[in-house]
C-alpha cells in the first residue's frame, strides 16, 4: 500500500494488546481519579472508530471509544477509574495493559502506511490509598507552630525579644511510619535567632547521615539543642517552624527495591522549649 491506493472498509480482526507497565510501578489502590490517553493517527487513513479497553491484570476497568479519527490528527480521551464523590469502591491497579481495536470505511490512502501512536498516558486527580512502587527521591515541605505560656512574658510586637542564658529546644517523639528513609530533615525556627540576630539567622536543626530518620521506625528519635545566647522573637507567644525533607531514592537499587506507601503514613514530631533561663528581655 501507498498513498493514493484505495482500501476497503474493515476492522481489526482481533484486539491488539499493549503492556503499559513500567519498571518502577508494582501496584496501587486507586480511590479517585482518571487516566487520560492521547493518540495520534499516522496510519495513512481515517478511522471510523478506535476502542480501548483498560485492564488491571485480567480485570477490565472500562472502555473508551473515539469516533471520526482523521489521519494526521491527535485525539484525547479520559477513562475514570474511581469517583470518591459518588462513594464508588476503589480499584486495584497492577499489570496494566490495554486492548485496542479499530475500524474504518472504504477510502483512498492519504499517505504511506504508518502507525497508530499512543502519545501520552497521564493520571488526572489520582488519589491512592496505597502504592507499591520503586520510588525516586522526593522533597516535601510543611510548617507548624508551638506556643508557650503568657504568664511570664507577652510578645506583642515583632521587635520584642527575650535572650536566653541557658535552656534547650527539644525535638521529641520523632516517628517515621513511611516505608522510606528520610535522608535529610531540616527544621528551621524563624522565631529563634542566633547571633547576630538578623531575620536570616534562624536556628536550624539538621538530621542527616548517621542521624537520618529511618523508615518504618517504631522507636522514637529525639534531639535536644542548647539555646544559650539565642533570642526569642515570638509575636503572640507563637514559635513557628518550617520543615524541609528529602527521602531516599529507592530507584538507585536498579529496580529491585519496591516500597509500600499508605495514605495514612506519617512523619511526626513534637517540639518544645525546656529549662529556659532568661538573660535579657526587650519590650516584654
Amino acid at each position: 500500500l501507498q498513498a493514493g491506493d484505495p482500501i476497503p472498509g474493515a476492522q481489526s480482526p482481533f484486539p491488539v494488546n499493549i503492556d503499559l507497565n513500567t519498571d518502577y510501578f508494582v501496584s496501587a489502590q486507586i480511590i479517585n481519579g482518571s487516566i487520560i490517553f492521547e493518540f495520534q493517527n499516522q496510519l495513512g487513513f481515517d478511522l471510523n472508530e478506535l476502542s480501548l479497553e483498560l485492564f488491571s491484570d485480567m480485570q477490565s476497568l472500562g472502555t473508551l471509544t473515539i469516533t471520526g479519527f482523521a489521519h494526521g490528527s491527535s485525539r484525547t480521551d479520559r477513562l475514570t477509574l474511581a469517583d470518591r464523590s459518588q462513594n464508588e469502591a476503589g480499584v486495584d491497579l497492577r499489570n496494566i495493559n490495554v486492548n485496542v481495536e479499530i475500524s474504518w470505511g472504504s477510502q483512498v490512502m492519504q499517505d504511506d502506511p504508518g502507525d497508530l501512536i499512543v502519545k501520552d498516558i497521564q493520571g488526572e486527580n489520582l488519589i491512592a490509598s496505597q502504592v507499591d512502587a520503586i520510588i525516586p527521591s522526593q522533597e516535601f515541605h510543611t510548617s507548624g507552630s508551638t506556643s508557650f505560656s503568657e504568664e511570664e512574658f507577652l510578645f506583642t510586637e515583632a521587635q520584642h525579644y527575650a535572650e536566653i542564658a541557658s535552656g534547650e529546644l527539644l525535638v521529641d517523639e520523632i516517628f517515621n511510619s513511611i516505608d522510606v528513609d528520610i535522608d535529610q530533615l531540616q527544621i528551621s525556627f524563624p522565631a529563634l535567632r542566633v547571633p547576630p540576630y538578623e531575620e536570616s539567622d534562624s536556628l536550624v536543626i539538621q538530621f542527616s547521615g548517621d542521624t537520618k530518620i529511618q523508615r518504618n521506625s517504631t522507636t522514637p528519635s529525639s534531639r535536644s539543642v542548647p539555646l544559650d545566647d539565642v533570642r526569642i522573637y515570638a509575636t503572640n507567644n507563637m514559635i513557628e517552624y518550617n520543615i524541609f525533607a528529602i527521602t531516599e531514592d529507592t530507584q538507585q537499587s536498579g529496580g529491585s527495591d519496591s516500597r509500600i506507601i499508605n495514605s495514612t503514613d506519617r512523619l511526626n514530631a513534637e517540639v518544645g522549649l525546656s529549662n529556659l533561663a532568661i538573660r535579657e528581655v526587650f519590650g516584654i
